[in-house]
């Protein structure tokens, strides 16, 4: 039984050998590790190997974990290839992030962001979606089109040998004209998308708070632009009308090649600048973007459900506002809180959401705090979900809850919020595509590495800042005010709301 089985593991070996390797690319060392892997048994069986002892002729390759380094290069069309070395040994991971998104969109080409995910893969210039999803398949690498309302993000990971091949379909999905064709395609399935967010507001209406919120806020332009785009206007977005828009935002100097896992920074810069160098330096028709301007406002929308949803933001700060770190221990320290779902040690148990709103009031259904941030602007409030008969109540609740902000925080709340922050932001940097997404955008929103001083900056909030910080929201900005579900009409309008808040001993 074990000659037989001795001799079933060198046929294994042989076979491994004959298709491990790839027809793409250089000898895969992958092919070569499944060969040492067969070469172990030579002589008898692996089963008898101690493994508390070293295999003969076993010489692994080890290397330390170490500090990565950051470099950054500019090409000379203008694009900027960033990089981190490897800190240990895993994939690549890779990335091209363009300074463009929905809140670059008009009214003819909203839903273009939408529609160009929608055919990220449909290249045809140098391959076509079949191609590239056959050798995504083969490499066992991942890529994928994410996008905010500021920028997109063609991510993907592979192992070393796969870096040539999975970046020629990044670079041709992020920078290629998309045919007539692949537009027609895209558009049906952008409508299967409004078509499902429609059957989800039927079932929920209070879903529709999320994106009412942003188009309140800034009157349904720039930042206040949906991601997917407006329904209406798919039957404008023809081939022509997308691809004009991407050749007009998506220029050398809004466009960054990012990398981490790899081991030279030069070696990475010369392939983005062999591939890219047909790209001009500057496009004729590049147009400043639009600064984003808050208008506040208010929107309530009647339904026949036994929930309602209120939510009161104000405008806030941008991502390089000094108290932007304010704000994201304020998110944290507010937290949030549904029926179901109430955190545990450590993942915000002692939240207000929970402590003070859920615990304390038996109406309530839900509590999100809105916390976000721009390249010009930010939003900062809260939503609350509760039974419709006490609807007015919940208005007054959150109106008493964002004034207890900046008089009632203690030391031990404000320092329990820092550490979970902290907790979080090292938990996400661990992860090596996440890791590469902050990056590359801490770089493109602040033109350096300023993540590495993330636990800094969140360490130096104190209450003082937090009162200021809460003070000036109130008083430098209109409130924005979103009420969907039953009783709406019960709420008190938006300027009595902004009074209460101002009316406080410190408001002079």
């Amino acid at each position: 039984y074990m000659g037989i089985k001795f001799n079933l593991m060198r046929g294994m070996k042989k076979l491994f050998e004959q298709y491990a390797r790839r027809e793409f690319g250089t000898v895969s060392r992958v092919a070569d590790s499944i060969k040492f892997i067969a070469d172990i048994s030579s002589g008898e069986p692996s089963l008898n190997y101690d493994p508390h002892v070293p295999l003969k002729g076993h010489f692994p390759i080890i290397k330390n974990d170490i500090n990565p380094v950051h470099k950054v290069s500019t090409l000379p069309n203008g694009i900027k290839v960033v990089t981190e070395s490897m800190r240990f040994p895993s994939q690549i991971n890779m990335g091209i992030l363009l300074d463009v998104g929905p809140r670059d969109e008009a009214g003819e080409t909203s839903g273009a962001c939408q529609i160009w995910k929608n055919c990220a893969l449909k290249t045809l210039k140098n391959t076509n979606e079949t191609t590239n999803f056959a050798m995504l398949q083969m490499s066992g690498g991942d890529y994928q089109m994410d996008f905010d309302s500021e920028k997109i993000l063609f991510k993907s990971n592979c192992m070393e040998h796969d870096v040539y091949d999975i970046f020629n379909i990044m670079l041709d999905s992020a920078m290629e004209d998309r045919s007539p064709m692949a537009i027609n395609v895209a558009k049906a399935r952008s409508q299967k998308i409004h078509a499902s967010w429609a059957e989800k507001i039927k079932a929920n209406p209070l879903e529709r708070v999320n994106q009412l919120v942003l188009g309140t806020a800034y009157n349904f332009k720039t930042l206040g632009m949906p991601l997917q785009g407006f329904e209406s206007n798919l039957d404008n977005l023809t081939g022509e009308t997308v691809n004009e828009f991407f050749r007009e935002k998506v220029i050398p100097s809004r466009t960054i090649f990012c990398a981490n896992g790899v081991e030279r920074h030069e070696e990475f810069a010369q392939l983005v600048e062999e591939k890219t160098k047909h790209i001009p330096p500057q496009s004729i028709m590049n147009k400043p973007r639009v600064k984003a301007a808050y208008t506040g406002g208010e929107t309530k929308i009647p339904y026949e459900t036994p929930l309602t949803s209120v939510a009161l933001i104000f405008e806030s700060v941008p991502w390089t506002h000094p108290d932007m770190p304010v704000f994201s221990v304020l998110n944290t320290l507010m937290g949030s809180a549904t029926g179901f779902s109430m955190g545990g040690p450590g993942k915000g148990m002692h939240c207000r959401a929970i402590k003070k709103i859920f615990h304390r009031y038996q109406f309530i259904d839900s509590v999100n705090t809105i916390n976000m941030h721009f390249t010009d602007s930010g939003i900062f409030g809260l939503q609350v979900s509760g039974a419709r008969q006490s609807a007015k109540d919940i208005g007054k609740l959150i109106v008493n809850e964002l004034r207890e902000l900046q008089s009632t925080v203690t030391q031990e709340e404000l320092q329990r919020a820092k550490n979970i922050l902290k907790i979080n932001i090292m938990l996400a940097l661990e992860r090596q595509g996440d890791r590469m997404e902050e990056i590359v955008k801490n770089y493109a929103t602040f033109g350096g590495f300023t993540f590495e001083k993330y636990l800094e900056v969140v360490e130096q909030v104190t209450l003082d800042r937090v009162a200021k910080a809460m003070r000036n929201l109130f008083t430098s900005s209109k409130g924005t005010l979103v009420v969907v579900g039953g009783n709406t009409n019960d709420l008190e309008p938006l300027a009595k709301y902004e009074s209460d808040l101002k009316q406080q001993p410190w408001y002079t």
